[in-house]
């Protein structure tokens, strides 16, 4: 299992990010890739980065589907002493002074491209599909049915699904536990 914090679909927030070996154009051939070597992808996205638009969650949604076995989906948040929370103090964007919404998962700037309660909102009906009990099955379902280049582990259909079932369980606890 490999936790790759792809971050965004947006090649823009990965530059402003300064995250330049991130490549979006790369993404699904680097994650066939692994997965034919038998390796699952922890798939960590953070929502509501600068170029964000309401779009983002559609687009995410359908990219996790597609590729990846165990999501990871916060919101982006600008912690106090880093350059990102002085950025929005200054452009006047940080919504409150409360730390323990800055938690990943509340919203707690204005985002430049959408309202705040638009970024909450896509983003709790974001969880809520992906942590969904059919979308969990589908992916332990293609998980443990994914051909590998290399059988090297050997292990049965019910090991590979619960491998993917388990972990999904425990991320849409935690993004519950946040909230």
């Amino acid at each position: 299992m490999l936790l790759i914090g792809f971050e965004s679909l947006t090649q823009e927030n990965l530059t402003e990010s300064n995250k330049p070996c991130n490549m979006v154009e790369d993404y699904e051939s680097h994650i066939e890739k692994l997965h034919d070597h038998g390796i699952s992808i922890i798939g960590c996205f953070i929502l509501g980065m600068e170029q964000d638009t309401p779009e983002v969650f559609d687009q995410t949604t359908k990219f996790i589907n597609n590729y990846i076995d165990i999501p990871q989906l916060s919101l982006m948040t600008p912690f106090p002493g880093t350059a990102l929370y002085k950025k929005l103090k200054r452009e006047k964007r940080i919504l409150h002074n409360d730390w323990s919404q800055y938690d990943i998962t509340h919203v707690v700037f204005k985002p430049k491209h959408m309202s705040p309660s638009e970024l909450e909102e896509g983003y709790c009906k974001m969880v809520a599909e992906i942590f969904s009990l059919s979308s969990i099955l589908k992916r332990s379902f293609r998980k443990a049915r994914h051909n590998l280049v290399y059988n090297y582990q050997n292990l049965s259909f019910r090991e590979r699904f619960m491998s993917t079932l388990a972990p999904n369980i425990i991320y849409m606890k935690l993004c519950q536990l946040g909230r």
